[in-house]
């Protein structure tokens, strides 16, 4: 029982510090987007947002992220502004209309990607994707190592009450 409880606490801990660098970061990476990727990602809540308003709330938070983006990327601010006060009035395809006017054009399809989504590796080997990719090795073992007492249990009980 004592191993089965410490097992048990071991895979709370390991879950808690997968969390910890979520929270720590604060869980998103808004700020360092170009702006006319969170553009092109308020149009894709768009497209939902005449089923479900959660969607057009989502897509005036991507168009405001836009707006105040780090890296303009060549975005006209003017009609983003004006798709923001479109969304606050339910104005959806005036909305969709002004965030595409907003967003630059491409220069050529084959040199720029559509979504502008650097391809670069997400595992930068710091100290905290380390002890992620630990915790994850630790918990696959320790539920290893459960699964294996509980069967060793179940076989030595079965043979004793097989003998009674």
């Amino acid at each position: 029982m004592m191993k089965r409880w410490l097992a048990g606490l071991a895979l709370a801990a390991a879950l808690v510090l997968i969390g910890v660098p979520v929270l720590a970061h604060g869980g998103g990476e808004e700020e360092n987007l170009p702006a006319p990727l969170l553009a092109r990602q308020a149009l894709a809540y768009l497209q939902q947002a005449d089923t479900y308003d959660v969607y057009r709330v989502r897509a005036k938070e991507k168009v405001e992220d836009a707006l105040n983006a780090k890296d303009s990327g060549g975005i006209r601010y003017e009609p983003l502004e004006q798709a923001i006060v479109a969304l606050r009035e339910r104005r959806l395809d005036d909305a969709r209309a002004l965030i595409r006017s907003a967003l630059p054009a491409p220069v050529d399809h084959e040199q720029v990607p559509f979504y502008d989504v650097p391809l670069e590796p997400r595992f930068g080997g710091t100290a905290s994707e380390w002890a992620l990719v630990v915790a994850g090795l630790v918990a696959v073992v320790a539920g290893g190592w459960i699964a294996s007492e509980d069967r060793a249990r179940s076989h030595v009980l079965g043979e004793v009450t097989r003998d009674v």
